[in-house]
């Protein structure tokens, strides 16, 4: 079978960091090698008031997406005061460092790609003195060409519902969607995307949107509730949990709550530019 899998958000445990590299940090990891997963690790992070994590670097892409709080990143040199809302990427090799500013916990949604490993004495990820805990940084605002790997997305970014169109894929088998692009090779990521997707209240790609394809996804829901149509079965998705989709893994949804239904959704590795997306309901005709 497939691996494919709703991951309740009620089943979500948040273990301290033990890299030694943080203060007050604790990870939730949602789906990753124990879900089947070969190319992603998503998780769920929450850095406590004051916490920090010192500078460091990994072999893989790290994206991030602020759910709540407020926090300071220094990406390379770059010192951002990030937001709600804020997202951005770090690049394999680039030194970075995190610290809590607020007087609440942050919790960020974190993506990994290529799937963290061990390299002996660590899980790939290295100190480095390249970059010190920030003290200060700049709001994300207005487009910016000097600052690349961060961003911020606001309600009127989506575009009115509609077919989907996305790199890999533009045609009526999805439809009343709308959909904003995160993280992809326009600001620098190779190995992963993330966007945001918006279903509208009673949408459905089941039966003839659903679909397979030769990469891995995550969906992190936000808003509403959803019937997840999967390898496995017929599931119930809320608001909080998430859904993983290996390769090849057959998924869709349809829409239950009467409000509009909102992820997060990530892919590893990023889809190609044709071919990414197989729906065997356009294949029943050439079978016949």
């Amino acid at each position: 079978m497939v691996a494919s899998s709703v991951v309740p958000a009620s089943s979500f445990e948040f273990v301290a960091d033990d890299s030694g590299l943080a203060n007050g940090l604790s990870v939730a990891v949602m789906a990753g090698a124990g879900q089947g997963s070969v190319h992603l690790e998503v998780a769920l992070s929450r850095l406590a008031p004051g916490g920090t994590i010192d500078g460091h670097r990994h072999f893989y892409e790290e994206s991030f997406y602020l759910l709540s709080g407020e926090v300071l990143i220094d990406i390379d040199g770059h010192r951002h005061h990030l937001r709600p809302n804020d997202y951005g990427v770090v690049l394999a090799a680039v030194p970075h460092a995190w610290h809590n500013v607020g007087d609440e916990p942050a919790e960020w949604f974190r993506m990994r790609s290529p799937q963290p490993r061990s390299t002996g004495a660590s899980m790939g990820t290295y100190p480095t003195d390249e970059v010190v805990v920030p003290e200060d940084g700049s709001f994300i605002g207005d487009p910016n060409p000097t600052v690349r790997h961060v961003g911020h997305f606001a309600e009127n970014h989506l575009p009115q519902p509609g077919p989907l169109a996305m790199r890999g894929y533009r045609g009526p088998n999805v439809d009343s969607v709308a959909l904003w692009m995160l993280v992809d090779d326009l600001i620098g990521a190779l190995h992963h995307t993330m966007f945001i997707v918006q279903f509208i209240p009673g949408a459905s790609t089941h039966p003839g949107g659903d679909h397979f394809h030769p990469f891995e996804e995550a969906y992190y829901f936000l808003t509403g509730s959803a019937i997840a149509h999967l390898d496995g079965g017929d599931l119930e998705v809320n608001a909080g949990d998430l859904v993983f989709a290996g390769t090849n893994a057959m998924h869709g949804y349809t829409m239950t709550s009467d409000t509009p239904v909102r992820w997060i959704e990530v892919q590893a590795p990023g889809p190609t530019p044709a071919g990414a997306f197989i729906f065997p309901a356009d294949w029943e005709p050439v079978d016949g």
